[in-house]
């Protein structure tokens, strides 16, 4: 391994450098609205779990760029030896847009890109639009397919398998409940009062929540089960969206009220599991889900691990291949068994109402 004004050194054949002979600086984008410290937690099991997984980077210490209020936290992992680094740039502490500034992306004056979880199609535009080799990451959208790659979650196997275990059961009123959020701010320098007040009839559906629905669907469809208009639902996570959709499912007439819910996440179906018991209807669930599932339900397995190798490699292919054609690749999710679960784990056999 050669270094300039240094010499030649023997490299180490674990850490090898990502691309040889050439230095890298990769940019991580991210839009999370935390805190420095919550955010150093969020890159770091980003990275660990998969995000940056073939950088093999998970034990150099980052270094934290401190923020004043208002403006973007950012962190970096170095390692010389394999000669690259990594910035990673966070949405602005107290901004409500949901992505970074885009000048202080432009700034980093790095190799490649990739954004993470970003979803918002005009900003992600003026992203690609900084020329930059970039990696959509969690992205299902189409809008910049001819000008960057993207790696997404694939509900069509997974979200299959569930609704055919809970047609095996036999139940025949599923129903679907997918997430949405509010509309990110206007500007970076919106209040939250006014952001909420802003923002409070201008929720929408997440874009890979309309994928899943079409998943959901789909393996519907393949059982010989009907969906009715009324089965397909939205809910942000709040607790006042939860609590209004289940006293509302538990108030529809027999015909339509559900026996199960496919839910955008896990977490989502186990809380609207919870809230319709107390009213007395008793449902099945199941969701998306990252990390060993917990409590009832089916947890239809996300795999970040895969998604953060498979955008490493595509960003490493784009830099040695930039005339490449553009590649939008999606990651299976899976229900790990056919097989019926624990009759223990299953509320409606608790129940009785197998």
């Amino acid at each position: 391994m050669r270094r300039r004004r240094s010499g030649t050194f023997v490299a180490d054949r674990t850490r090898p450098p990502l691309i040889p002979g050439r230095r890298l600086h990769l940019g991580l984008v991210w839009p999370e609205d935390v805190g420095p410290q919550y955010l150093h937690t969020t890159f770091h099991g980003a990275i660990t779990s998969g995000v940056l997984r073939g950088c093999q980077i998970d034990d150099a210490p980052p270094h934290w760029l401190a923020p004043a209020r208002g403006q973007p936290t950012s962190v970096t992992w170095a390692q010389p030896e394999r000669r690259l680094k990594i910035t990673a740039v966070g949405q602005a502490v107290s901004s409500r847009e949901r992505h970074p500034p885009l000048e202080t992306v432009a700034a980093l004056d790095c190799d490649g890109l990739l954004s993470v979880g970003v979803i918002e199609d005009d900003w992600l535009g003026e992203l690609v639009g900084l020329g930059k080799p970039t990696v959509l990451v969690d992205y299902p959208g189409d809008r910049h397919r001819d000008r960057a790659d993207q790696v997404f979650a694939d509900p069509l196997p997974g979200y299959r398998a569930a609704v055919r275990e809970l047609a095996r059961r036999g139940m025949k009123r599923i129903h679907y409940v997918g997430a949405q959020h509010r509309a990110p701010a206007d500007s970076p320098n919106v209040s939250v009062e006014d952001w909420l007040k802003e923002t409070e009839r201008r929720y929408r559906p997440e874009p890979d929540a309309i994928l899943r629905q079409g998943a959901f669907q789909v393996a519907m469809s393949e059982c010989g089960l009907p969906v009715q208009p009324e089965w397909i639902h939205f809910a942000s996570y709040t607790p006042g969206d939860l609590e209004a959709l289940a006293a509302k499912l538990a108030k529809l007439p027999p015909k339509d009220r559900p026996e199960a819910l496919v839910c955008h996440n896990l977490n989502q179906a186990q809380r609207l599991m919870a809230l319709a018991a107390k009213l007395g209807l008793v449902l099945e669930g199941a969701g998306g889900h990252s990390g060993p599932p917990d409590g009832p339900g089916m947890a239809i397995a996300i795999a970040g691990e895969d998604l953060g190798a498979v955008a490493v490699e595509l960003l490493l292919s784009r830099l040695q291949r930039p005339l490449r054609p553009f590649m939008s690749v999606g990651v299976t999710m899976s229900w790990g068994s056919e097989a019926a679960p624990a009759k223990a784990q299953s509320p409606r056999a608790a129940a009785g109402t197998d």
